[in-house]
């Protein structure tokens, strides 16, 4: 009984009604952004050169509906994911167009590890959560269509929820800098404001002395901090100048297109929200008393529950691997791990071994750049490639083809050195998403 007595106050204290017009305007800016995100990403090709045109494919090991695309079939995917987003935008039937998007701008982000970045995971989250949300009650267009969705209060857990994901966004961000790399040698924010030191505004400061160290720390402590200086309501306000000063340098040192921006838009749920009713049920003035469709489900419960676990576990996962996990690459999707590694490659080349052969293999045949690049960053990739080309070896005729590697590069302006065992036939490997790849060298220094 207590436990039961437990789980309805938190259910009770989460269903409070509050003042929804900051998250009608977070909905409408959030859509607005992953919309302008995904047109963007189109005119520079790259939905043609990795899903349309791509000689080999990069599938996620746990999604099994990859499919190969036609380009009318990729451009009407492309269409129902960014007129759902913008009809989630306006609040247009945003019952129906939330799953939409959602399912599927989910088909579209798995289908290829090469669209992988941050924000699109967090585009992926936000349309999970809004689901289970009725974010159109307010500034769209079925609360004028319709004046029974018509509400300017929503239940509590709709702003805690998403808080908490931010939250989560910027912490772990943080905890991926206590490294040795971003304490000691202040890389590789020190090489990313090098590359900046002309600039008009700021390049003075980039100029300056420990510069990198300023940067590293500041960044380090912003991002550890700043979550819970957000949920502070005494600190509350001077977070967000912080949030701003911080996004806007993001904007400004790496090239990470509209997330800052998407970031600073998350500001909206901190802001005060004011209550329409107590956690007892006593009416306010001018209200209504809530009925009982307005407390949060069990079933809702559970689900945000296991939600939130899986967000504060999941990135905790690189403390279970021996060395660092940017190196190896197990870790680097799924754990809020931003810009803390650059590796720059001396040599990258394939090898075809086999019974009376032994040649170098011309990537450019099997992949884009930006293909090759990612590949160093996550080095399952490399398996993969080595998979499809064995595939072609063996239809071209070719018994029992071995795939190998050699692949130097510098981590983080270490020297150089072989990121791959160049003696192992990679194209038998089998990738773990749980654990540290066997082909990967450990990091020397």
């Amino acid at each position: 009984m207590e436990v039961k007595s437990t789980i309805n106050n938190i259910k009770q204290s989460l269903s409070v009604q509050v003042d929804n017009k900051y998250l009608s305007l977070f909905r409408i800016l959030m859509f607005v952004f992953i919309a302008l995100e995904l047109i963007q990403f189109k005119k520079r090709g790259y939905f043609q050169a990795f899903l349309v045109d791509a000689r080999i494919r990069f599938p996620y090991e746990f999604f099994p509906l990859n499919v190969e695309f036609t380009p009318q079939a990729f451009n009407a995917l492309f269409a129902t994911v960014v007129i759902s987003a913008v009809f989630c935008s306006a609040g247009l039937f945003f019952r129906y167009s939330k799953w939409i998007f959602t399912l599927s701008f989910g088909f579209l982000f798995f289908q290829d590890k090469m669209l992988w970045n941050n924000h699109w995971y967090l585009f992926f989250l936000v349309g999970i959560l809004s689901l289970f949300m009725k974010l159109e009650a307010s500034w769209s267009v079925d609360s004028v269509i319709n004046p029974k969705v018509k509400k300017t209060y929503s239940p509590r857990w709709y702003f805690e929820i998403f808080k908490l994901q931010i939250f989560v966004v910027y912490f772990f961000a943080g905890i991926a800098k206590l490294n040795y790399d971003w304490l000691v040698m202040a890389e590789p924010i020190g090489t990313f404001i090098k590359q900046r030191e002309n600039y008009f505004v700021l390049g003075w400061l980039f100029k300056m002395d420990g510069a990198k160290y300023f940067f590293a720390y500041t960044g380090l402590l912003f991002d550890l901090l700043i979550g819970f200086i957000l949920f502070s309501d005494k600190f509350k306000k001077s977070g967000i100048i912080l949030t701003f000063i911080f996004n806007v340098l993001n904007a400004i040192i790496f090239d990470i297109g509209l997330f800052p921006f998407i970031m600073l838009t998350s500001n909206l749920l901190f802001l005060k929200q004011t209550a329409a009713f107590e956690t007892n049920s006593k009416k306010i003035t001018g209200t209504k008393q809530p009925d009982d469709k307005s407390v949060l489900k069990t079933s809702t419960l559970f689900f945000l529950t296991l939600y939130v676990f899986f967000q504060f576990t999941f990135p905790m996962r690189q403390f279970l691997y021996h060395g660092n996990p940017s190196w190896i690459g197990i870790c680097e999707r799924f754990s809020w791990r931003m810009m803390i590694q650059i590796k720059e490659p001396e040599k990258y080349d394939f090898y075809i071994t086999a019974k009376d052969i032994n040649k170098k293999i011309d990537l450019r045949t099997y992949l884009f750049p930006p293909q090759i690049m990612a590949q160093i960053v996550f080095p399952d990739m490399i398996v993969q490639t080595a998979k499809a080309i064995k595939i072609d070896a063996e239809h071209s005729g070719v018994i029992n083809p071995e795939i190998k590697a050699e692949i130097i590069v510098s981590f983080n302006k270490r020297t150089s050195q072989n990121l791959i065992d160049p003696s192992v036939n990679l194209a038998v490997q089998k990738y773990s998403f749980f654990k540290p790849p066997s082909w990967v060298v450990p990091l020397k220094n």
